[in-house]
């Protein structure tokens, strides 16, 4: 399972799913700290550390459909589809995740 952060809302608003948030090449969930407590107003926000990145396990693979595999399996985890915002890799890995899992991301 990969290494996340979690930003509880400070606010919540029921009406609001929560937010993941996926870094780009050589990043982390540390990378997203400032704007995921912003983000954080009114909805829980869960920042990931990709595969072979930050605190998460090194695999023999980066291939998108692992990240987005990996990806699939932290909202899962969560018991309900989640917003998702990705950067750069991130971003790729969300979008194909959002195309294999539709069932897990809200937008």
């Amino acid at each position: 399972m990969l290494a996340t952060t979690e930003y509880p809302a400070t606010t919540p608003n029921p009406a609001l799913p929560a937010l993941l948030i996926v870094h780009g090449l050589y990043g982390s969930a540390r990378n997203w700290g400032v704007i995921a407590r912003h983000l954080a107003d009114g909805r829980d926000v869960l920042a990931v550390d990709q595969r072979n990145h930050g605190q998460s396990p090194r695999k023999p693979t980066q291939s998108y459909a692992d990240m987005a595999g990996d990806l699939a399996r932290v909202i899962e985890a969560q018991g309900a589809p989640m917003d998702v915002l990705g950067h750069s890799m991130g971003g790729k890995a969300a979008m194909l995740l959002a195309l294999t899992r539709p069932d897990l991301v809200r937008k």
